[in-house]
């Protein structure tokens, strides 16, 4: 963001702690500065008078971004309900709640950050999955109903691959999720049971 031209950047974790002060300061010596605030983005309460602080002590409101990720990988015969939650809420409910106190804001742009899992599917992160394609499709459906004379914001959907850094690894859930079949794989190969 900055290297494309922001000069103020607001992270938003409900837990912030002090693991963002390292690249406040590396994006203080490219000239910008770094908000960090502690609100829950699934919280309409929490969230909007940090909204309201746009155009007020912050500057104009020009972009949201949406990353967001929570729970683990599990099977569908083992999932549970606060599996579910655990894993829906960062992803459904912010998007709802980004979109009910921003579709009439003059932003520029809207962007999801989902996964390519919402096509392919996934053996251990199903719950994962299904979030993603909310997401992939509430963006359809967000950018239909803003395609009136008086929107002009973009909306941009990047689904990500599972990022390899070398042959074999993987990063986040999709690395947790091949720990996993890794394992009952190797099990089963010692118990004499091969797929």
């Amino acid at each position: 963001l900055v290297r494309a031209g922001a000069r103020t950047v607001v992270a938003v974790s409900r837990n912030p702690g002090d693991r963002l002060e390292p690249l406040a300061s590396e994006l203080a010596e490219c000239g910008a500065t770094l908000h960090v605030v502690a609100a829950d983005a699934t919280d309409e309460a929490s969230i909007a008078p940090l909204l309201r602080r746009f155009g007020a002590d912050l500057p104009r409101l020009s972009t949201v971004h949406l990353a967001a990720f929570g729970g683990g990988p599990v099977t569908l015969a083992q999932m549970s309900e606060a599996d579910v939650a655990a894993m829906f809420a960062p992803k459904l409910d912010a998007v709802a709640v980004l979109d009910r106190l921003t579709r009439t804001v003059d932003i520029d742009d809207f962007v999801l950050f989902t996964s390519i899992s919402g096509l392919t599917g996934s053996r251990w992160l199903g719950h994962y999955t299904a979030a993603n394609s909310f997401a992939d499709a509430f963006a359809f459906a967000r950018r239909y109903l803003l395609q009136q004379p008086r929107h002009g914001q973009r909306l941009v959907v990047i689904a990500r691959r599972p990022e390899h850094t070398g042959p074999g690894e993987l990063h986040g859930a999709e690395a947790d999720a091949s720990d996993v079949e890794g394992s009952k794989r190797e099990r089963a190969q010692r118990e004499g049971l091969h797929s």
